[in-house]
């Protein structure tokens, strides 16, 4: 039995929203000439109930275009009939119910779809916790900067760092 299973027959609570890795039936093109498959996997951002259950959603693969509904973490089934492309959300249409001064703050990052679903998520459901903007790995430490979401008029871009080296 899976862990997420687990956790949901018991009285753990769950989260109420995760990024996750969703597998393609795609491949990128540096993987293509392989004699085994690579497929290509992308973020997405999902909201679940308080069993843990997914709340499914449709995305679309950043690589081929293909349509996915997203039914579990790390769970899609692709829509091969080409459906639903009008039931996906743009960055766009997550900026249009975030007010300007956090969109000015976070839009110098390029981010993610899934990102910015995730900052709208904390900003509606007023989740204080750090969503990462971005970082990089510099000769076994990590840098990067975060977001904190205060409340509808305060936020905070902090850095951090942290040392991935094994040993010392």
């Amino acid at each position: 039995m899976l862990v997420v299973e687990l956790v949901r027959q018991s009285n753990i609570m769950f989260p109420k929203y995760s990024k996750h890795l969703i597998e393609c039936a795609c491949s990128l093109p540096q993987y293509q000439s392989l004699d085994r498959m690579i497929y290509h996997k992308f973020v997405v951002f999902s909201v679940m109930d308080d069993k843990g259950i997914v709340n499914p959603k449709l995305v679309m693969c950043n690589n081929c275009d293909r349509i996915h509904k997203v039914v579990d973490i790390c769970k899609s089934e692709i829509l091969s009939d080409g459906s639903g492309r009008f039931g996906i959300r743009s960055i766009d249409d997550v900026k249009s119910g975030l007010p300007t001064g956090l969109i000015k703050v976070v839009d110098k990052n390029e981010l993610s779809l899934a990102t910015w679903e995730e900052i709208e998520y904390k900003f509606k459901n007023q989740d204080p916790s750090p969503t990462v903007l971005g970082k990089e790995q510099v000769k076994g430490d990590v840098f990067g900067k975060y977001l904190e979401i205060k409340n509808p008029n305060d936020f905070y871009v902090g850095d951090f760092h942290r040392n991935d080296a094994i040993g010392g």
